[in-house]
């Protein structure tokens, strides 16, 4: 006969370990979500901040037209001047997100960056400067004026 102190003590351990079995299996899972996606800083930015595509269309389409021009005048040489090239091999994206204020002045009076991603690396300090500086001195058109929206400064591949 077995003693039930035993056996009592086999179930219990055998429930300890399934429970450490779970337990390691949900700390897992947890360090790797912030992997699984690429933009690891999506949720910080509040509810009441639209993002540039809910922009009513009027201040859409100017943001649009100025985002255009950033685009070929100066986010091409800033990846040229830091060596930065896109591909599906090992660089798929090349961006910053940042919430940008434009004052009464039509100025850019700050921004707040809520996202970064530089071939799956956080974006320089001199990369981030070359980005912004052209927005920083840039006269934004009359129907910005008193507007802050997110934006995502740079693009990615669809590999």
């Amino acid at each position: 006969m077995i003693p039930s102190v035993i056996l009592y003590g086999n179930k219990q351990a055998a429930g300890t370990n399934f429970m450490n079995k779970i337990l390691y299996v949900l700390l897992i899972i947890s360090i790797l979500t912030p992997l699984s996606g690429l933009q690891n800083y999506g949720d910080t930015v509040s509810g009441d901040i639209l993002k540039e595509y809910e922009l009513p269309s009027i201040k859409r389409q100017a943001w649009n037209e100025i985002k255009e021009k950033w685009i070929k005048n100066h986010y091409r040489s800033c990846l040229k001047k830091f060596r930065l090239k896109m591909t599906c091999g090992n660089c798929t994206y090349i961006y910053m997100k940042a919430v940008i204020t434009v004052d009464n002045n039509k100025r850019l009076t700050g921004y707040s960056k809520t996202g970064e991603n530089v071939c799956g690396r956080k974006i320089t300090p001199a990369l981030e400067k070359c980005l912004m500086e052209p927005l920083e001195q840039k006269t934004f058109p009359d129907d910005l004026k008193n507007s802050e929206f997110e934006t995502m400064l740079g693009t990615g591949l669809k590999c």
